[in-house]
């Protein structure tokens, strides 16, 4: 596997230890912009160059969105970065990279809500996915508390029961794993699910189960 990994150049043997080649890569191109003037513009051109030349190799976007995140807000475009880092996050889950998914999900949380656009007209469907996905995230790593606050963001701001669906469902989920309440765990899913239009008793009767 690693020697596969290899030579579809997602991995460098530095003995004795394996490596990501991005990581290395990523290095290198910083290390080269800072050596040159105009740095950031330097940083610019490889990122777009990576993203035109790589756009079915994940390495060259892990790179890509690297170098923009660490460029200054004014040097980027805050809608494409922010999309670039949920693409990229989705590549990191899919991975089994699951640290790398949190950072990037939170790194383009964090530049839409500098741009004061979190949950605007024009990019509330962005929102609910980088919160969505952030709570997913969040559970997932056992970071229970960090995913309830995301879970209200979504539930004070979603605007339908539907676009409210998966933070109320790891509500019950972040309840269960970390307390293990089921019968707490089952009385708030009974209430959710009231929410959807689905009366179901707590102590149904022989009648209503038949």
């Amino acid at each position: 596997l690693l020697q596969q990994s290899s030579d579809e150049g997602m991995l460098l043997l530095v003995s004795p230890n394996w490596i990501f080649a991005h990581d290395r890569i990523r290095q290198a191109s910083l290390k080269f912009a800072s050596e040159k003037s105009g740095s950031e513009e330097t940083l610019l051109h490889i990122s777009s160059v990576l993203l035109a030349e790589g756009s079915d190799r994940e390495w060259c976007q892990y790179v890509a969105v690297d170098i923009l995140n660490s460029l200054p807000v004014e040097k980027t475009d805050c809608n494409e970065l922010v999309k670039l880092n949920l693409k990229v996050s989705h590549l990191a889950r899919n991975s089994g990279a699951l640290g790398k998914e949190n950072a990037l999900v939170h790194k383009g949380l964090e530049r839409l809500k500098a741009a004061g656009m979190a949950w605007t007209k024009d990019y509330y469907e962005l929102t609910q996915q980088l919160y969505d996905a952030l709570l997913v995230s969040e559970y997932s790593s056992g970071a229970y508390d960090a995913a309830r606050v995301a879970i209200d963001e979504v539930v004070q701001n979603a605007k339908t029961p539907d676009e409210k669906l998966i933070a109320h469902t790891h509500c019950v989920m972040c309840l269960m794993s970390e307390t293990s309440e089921y019968s707490r765990g089952a009385e708030e899913g009974l209430e959710i699910l009231s929410k959807y239009g689905f009366d179901i008793p707590q102590s149904p009767t022989k009648t209503v189960m038949a």
